[in-house]
């Protein structure tokens, strides 16, 4: 129960961010804040991740996009039925929330809203432009690989003796 509600409201906040993005700020539009540390932009990214493939038909990407979603969706049944540990699980969690909310977004608009940047030194990482669904991606595959390569812990009765 608790995974589902990590994916509803990882798919929920971004949903959230993404439409003010889009009502409130104009296309191409960029705001500085938290000291100048990060840069806020209103970018529709036609392509997958850095841009890669902009120039594809927009089917494909939203092929793309669904088909690595279904594989998460499988690793995720597969890792929820066989008991695998909550770091995984939770893991798993966060990348269906962010990947169905991008997929959604793809499908009913043909783009994904990117509208955060780190404002940095470095001209290439500074142009960079994620979204909320981004960062919970990268984060929930670092749990979900941290997870699935932690040895099981045993079962804490296991190894002790039952009271008489």
């Amino acid at each position: 129960m608790i995974f589902l509600i990590l994916f509803t409201g990882v798919f929920a906040l971004d949903y959230v961010v993404k439409q003010h993005v889009n009502t409130a700020w104009l296309q191409g539009s960029s705001r500085k804040a938290v000291g100048d540390r990060l840069i806020f932009r209103n970018c529709h990214n036609e392509g997958i991740a850095f841009g890669l493939l902009k120039k594809m038909d927009a089917r494909w990407c939203q092929l793309i996009a669904a088909a690595s979603l279904g594989g998460v969706v499988w690793e995720s049944i597969r890792t929820w039925t066989h008991g695998g540990r909550r770091l995984a699980k939770a893991g798993l969690a966060l990348i269906l929330g962010g990947g169905a909310n991008n997929l959604a977004e793809r499908i009913q608009n043909g783009y994904v809203t990117d509208y955060l940047s780190v404002n940095v030194k470095k001209r290439d990482i500074r142009r960079l432009t994620f979204n909320l669904s981004d960062v919970f991606i990268m984060v929930g595959t670092c749990f979900w690989a941290a997870g699935s390569v932690l040895p099981h812990r045993k079962n804490r009765d296991s190894g002790k003796r039952k009271k008489r």
